[in-house]
């Protein structure tokens, strides 16, 4: 996984985080790897003092989605991708 901890205009200095790229090798999905990986995640976005926390998810990977969900990140923004 990778948090990304960026200034937010909005919010003077205070950064929001972006988590991208979480992978769980499918032999240890449901083994709670993944909810350990963003209950750390989430800790250090605390200790930056985000204002926020985004995870951003391929449209098509509805069964993370679901996941994600669980672990109480709820859909509300659009994302765009440019290559």
């Amino acid at each position: 996984a990778f948090l990304s901890l960026c200034p937010d205009p909005m919010y003077g200095t205070q950064p929001f985080g972006v988590i991208e790229n979480v992978a769980v090798l499918a032999a240890a999905r449901g083994n709670g790897v993944g909810s350990a990986l963003l209950q750390y995640l989430e800790r250090l976005a605390y200790k930056a003092d985000c204002s926020k926390l985004m995870l951003c998810s391929a449209s098509g990977r509805t069964e993370a989605h679901a996941f994600f969900q669980q672990s109480g990140f709820a859909p509300g923004k659009v994302g765009f991708v440019k290559y």
